[in-house]
């Protein structure tokens, strides 16, 4: 029985190539370890490429219809598109002053000079810095990111707006610099704006600051991004700041999905507009005798806001039949993770509800299902149940990873590890199941 081979079982098992005890499937992306399936199993839908961190923070290029699995475990993210045309630095130069990245736009205080010291790379992701300096007696400070007329909008539209910064050098005299996103009529007539905010001491390290502009205002037909500085240059103030600068992305932004604005992984683009496809994966489960009753172990990590309907993993019937669906969720008004099963004509199906974890936190779900009774708890905390009033006639032939199968809800951080076995444990032990470093190596 399930029950006696889970407590036989150590309190910090291994996985290793031949998975976790009595698992029918334990497929850990953290340490690129499979058991049950491989990595090459997994059908990734996504037409695009894609930049995916590791657990360090380092981008490594993920190509199109590969899975996106790194150190830091598996990714998908819903389709994006990044507006700044160039983004990838093309036509920059070091020297004194050097070339700016094409299409880039600057604005210096009186006194001052602005060149390129580098053009270089930095965790896999395309870099420039820049060096300001002199005896300011006015102006101001602003780089825009694609001129006044490179990115089109309309009113009622919501965006974010990131870039990765980190201050190298500093006189200590650059007091305030921030991130902000204007919206602009026909003629560049600014319209409303919204800024980040100081981000100096973020900047501190590297970083990627964000802001947000929402419900563009009435007449709105351009948008452009900046980095500015809300300061007083007048009365002789002595800069030497150097600015390390990568990927500015403003990108569309929609609050049916997320609570707060926040950004996806970085898009490049060349000269142009360009986007990342929306993306789905799954391994089939046919052979391995996942039936309508089984335990399954999530760990994974939530996305830096709350992802409504986000999906951590989703079982299936046969042809993806949507009558007969199984998923771990984030439910729709993102108050609670639930456990969603809809079978047979059920037109919303039902769902285990139980809190939701934090923001950016690492959680483990525990969950069990036996036909129409599912159960689940998050991180030892209390069970939610219930019991669909009709029954799943098939058994579940395909998974889901990180989204839905209709590549819509996806979960929009990493998934780590998930783990089958057979049959349903008793909902009184999910708990003990559902803390996370009962299942780490």
């Amino acid at each position: 029985m399930l029950r006696s081979r889970l407590r036989s079982r150590s309190r910090s098992p291994v996985a290793g190539r031949r998975g976790a005890a009595g698992s029918l499937l334990d497929l850990d992306y953290v340490r690129n370890l499979y058991h049950g399936r491989s990595l090459a199993d997994h059908v990734a839908g996504r037409a695009s490429q894609a930049y995916t961190p590791d657990a360090d923070g380092v981008y490594h290029l993920t190509q199109a219809t590969e899975p996106r699995r790194t150190s830091a475990g598996f990714l998908l993210e819903h389709g994006a598109t990044n507006a700044v045309p160039n983004a990838w630095l093309h036509g920059a130069a070091a020297g004194t002053p050097g070339a700016l990245p094409t299409g880039w736009a600057v604005t210096i205080p009186t006194g001052t000079t602005l060149s390129v010291e580098a053009v270089t790379t930095h965790r896999g992701l395309p870099v420039i810095d820049l060096r300001l300096r002199g005896t300011a007696t006015g102006g101001g400070f602003q780089i825009r990111f694609g001129g006044l007329s490179d990115i089109p909008a309309a009113a009622g539209q919501n965006w974010a707006f990131s870039a990765f910064l980190h201050l190298l050098e500093t006189s200590g005299n650059l007091l305030d610099l921030r991130l902000e996103l204007q919206a602009l009529n026909g003629s560049a007539i600014g319209l409303g704006a919204n800024d980040s905010g100081n981000v100096l001491a973020q900047a501190a390290a590297w970083s990627r600051p964000a802001t947000n502009l929402v419900g563009t205002p009435a007449g709105t037909a351009k948008i452009v991004g900046l980095l500015t500085a809300d300061q007083d240059f007048s009365g002789s103030v002595a800069l030497d700041e150097r600015i390390r600068i990568a990927v500015p992305q403003i990108e569309p932004w929609n609050p049916l999905w997320c609570d707060a604005p926040f950004p996806t992984t970085p898009i490049r683009t060349e000269g142009a507009a360009a986007a990342r496809d929306f993306e789905h994966a799954h391994v089939s489960l046919d052979g391995l005798g996942v039936t309508n009753a089984f335990t399954g172990i999530v760990i994974g990590r939530m996305p830096p806001a709350i992802r409504r309907l986000g999906t951590h993993v989703e079982f299936v019937s046969a042809d993806f039949a949507p009558q007969h669906i199984l998923g771990l969720r984030t439910d729709a008004a993102g108050a609670a993770m639930e456990l969603r099963i809809r079978a047979f004509d059920e037109e919303a199906g039902v769902t285990a509800r139980v809190p939701l974890p934090a923001p950016g936190s690492r959680f483990c779900a525990a969950f069990s299902v036996n036909d129409r009774a599912v159960a689940l708890s998050v991180n030892g905390g209390a069970v939610g149940s219930v019991t669909s009033t009709h029954p799943v006639f098939d058994g579940y032939t395909d998974m889901f990873v990180c989204g839905t199968w209709g590549g819509v809800h996806q979960a929009e951080a990493p998934v780590e590890r998930v783990i089958v076995f057979p049959g349903q444990v008793p909902n009184g032990d999910l708990p003990a199941y559902s803390v996370p470093s009962r299942w780490d190596p």
